[in-house]
């Protein structure tokens, strides 16, 4: 029997989402003992003390299943965004809450519209419930509003939108939000995936809660994995009409939140000091790395999150190769649509001055 002969056609069409290589693995398949990752925009900087210490507390509790509803940090989360409990639900990282939207939103007869250029996972989940969708270019490396609103059709349901995008750094404007909101089809609900939102220091950034404040049809996403440097402990939000946080709660595995990212979560919401601390040195190390590849030469964008985007005339493949050789994992963007550019997350002064360097030593020899 051809077992992939059983597969329907729109998961066997998917081309599995490719994570940023483990520091384990390149030491591995390299014999390299110093490896730095700088591929997933994870905070290298590690979690809050605060989180760290739940994370020690609840470890003896895991015999247990975790609180289903996640009332302890739904709660939290509604004293820190001034909403009600109703209007929040966790799950296992944002890529699950983007799975279970498309679940609960879109049939085989429905459209969704995407970025050509943007978080894989979007599509993934589109084609994982059979509907179709529009992917809108790029527009200077952002996103085109105007377009992906032309873009709608009777059938559309969702619009996704990740602000600021991933992998290019770039972000929607106040006004741009505005105007896609202006005279939006009734049938339509944003998703704002503002993963990324901590590190926008902008001030014609929107905060995607006010919209919702306003009556608007969006979900908004947020995560523990970036700035609160919990990835590997999975958590993240949504924000919504209440109607949709029970649509939501349908289709959500049970227990989709551990017990200790639960606790995890709700003490990093506590040490704000933390948090604005990462995002100030961010900005200083974001703004020296974005120069010095301008200065090295390369083509790059503003950036406004915790990565940096760029391009050469060198094989993005090759530089790729390269630096994993001298113990730096970056990210390639070619599954992004970007065929010669790569994505460098903003470490540590000492990652950061490593990746450099290295870079620096590539340049030399070509």
């Amino acid at each position: 029997m051809k077992y992939l002969d059983l597969v329907p056609s729109n998961i066997a069409q998917i081309i599995p989402y490719e994570a940023g290589k483990p520091i384990e693995e390149v030491q591995r398949e390299l014999k390299l003992k110093k490896v730095i990752k700088l591929a997933s925009n994870e905070n290298t900087f590690g979690p809050s003390p605060k989180a760290l210490e739940a994370i020690k507390k609840f470890a003896r509790k895991v015999n247990y299943y975790p609180e289903e509803s996640a009332f302890y940090l739904r709660e939290k989360l509604s004293e820190k965004h001034g909403l009600a409990r109703e209007n929040i639900v966790t799950a296992n990282g944002e890529t699950e809450l983007i799975s279970l939207i498309a679940r609960c939103f879109l049939a085989p007869d429905n459209h969704a519209v995407i970025s050509l250029q943007t978080f894989l996972m979007y599509k993934i989940a589109i084609q994982v419930v059979g509907a179709s969708f529009t992917a809108v270019p790029l527009k200077n490396f952002a996103y085109d509003l105007k377009a992906m609103k032309d873009a709608i059709q009777p059938s559309t349901r969702l619009i996704y939108i990740a602000n600021p995008n991933n992998p290019t750094g770039t972000y929607v404007a106040k006004t741009e939000l505005d105007d896609l909101f202006k005279k939006l089809p009734g049938n339509v609900i944003v998703v704002l995936d503002e993963a990324y939102h901590e590190y926008v220091l902008k001030d014609d950034y929107p905060n995607g809660i006010e919209y919702f404040k306003k009556g608007y049809p969006i979900i908004i996403l947020r995560s523990f994995s970036k700035i609160y440097a919990l990835a590997g402990m999975r958590v993240g939000y949504a924000i919504a009409h209440s109607d949709i946080i029970l649509a939501i709660n349908r289709v959500r595995s049970p227990f989709s939140t551990s017990s200790i990212g639960q606790a995890a979560a709700t003490a990093a919401l506590d040490d704000t000091e933390f948090i604005q601390r990462s995002a100030a040195i961010n900005k200083e190390q974001r703004d020296f790395v974005y120069r010095e590849l301008q200065n090295s030469g390369f083509r790059t964008i503003a950036p406004s999150a915790n990565f940096v985007w760029f391009e050469s005339d060198i094989s993005a493949s090759t530089l790729y190769a390269d630096l994993l050789h001298c113990g730096v994992i970056i990210r390639p963007l070619r599954a992004f649509g970007f065929d010669n550019s790569l994505r460098v997350t903003i470490g540590t002064p000492r990652e950061n001055m490593m990746f450099l360097d290295a870079l620096k030593k590539i340049l030399k020899k070509k």
